[in-house]
């Protein structure tokens, strides 16, 4: 037989086993521990980008990342039923058979584009590969398109610094190999970087 404080252990264990009938305050518990986590993320990032700033522009930054986490909190914690989720599902395709134009955003890429379909606000989308794959400059490609197309984009990177994916962008704009402005310009190159600049 089990000894008695096994016992008590497995009473204490069986009440403190999460149940479907709390799914909802777990649900609530962590989002609420999302938004801190990106609160302070937000947070930390405008004050270690902070130099060159004055006081008023940190504050109305720290701002702002303050209001679109709360916002998306708010948004994230409703629940929302199946039926309605099903609702929304048929009026995209309903209106996708109507040739009506459905928001989000395009590639530029015509076969990616057909395979992934309008990429939407929510959707997160891995592109990954070996290493000197490309990764980056077919990244730099999508961002010059979604630009291109009059919309804004933002693209964060870890292994390059803001001058070597500016000088990418640049190049590709251009037509013309990036080296080129690691090295040495030739005449025909000149035109094309004017072209890239602007």
């Amino acid at each position: 037989f089990p000894s008695h404080d096994t016992l008590i252990y497995l009473v204490e264990l069986a009440n403190s086993t999460p149940t479907a009938a709390n799914v909802r305050s777990y649900g609530a518990l962590l989002v609420e521990h999302y938004a801190k986590d990106r609160i302070i993320t937000a947070v930390a990032d405008t004050i270690s980008n902070s130099e060159g700033l004055g006081s008023v522009e940190v504050a109305t930054k720290i701002t702002a990342d303050l209001n679109e986490v709360l916002d998306d909190t708010a948004r994230e914690a409703d629940f929302v039923p199946v039926d309605q989720i099903c609702q929304t599902i048929i009026d995209k395709l309903e209106a996708r058979i109507q040739g009506q134009e459905i928001p989000g955003i395009k590639t530029g890429f015509v076969d990616l584009d057909a395979a992934l379909g309008d990429i939407e606000p929510g959707h997160m989308v891995v592109l990954a590969a070996r290493p000197a794959m490309g990764k980056t400059s077919l990244a730099m490609n999508i961002i010059e398109n979604v630009c291109q197309s009059g919309k804004r984009a933002i693209f964060l990177s870890l292994e390059m610094t803001k001058e070597q994916l500016i000088t990418q962008l640049i190049a590709s704009a251009g037509k013309f190999n990036s080296s080129a402005l690691r090295t040495e310009m030739q005449d025909q190159d000149w035109p094309r970087f004017n072209v890239g600049v602007q």
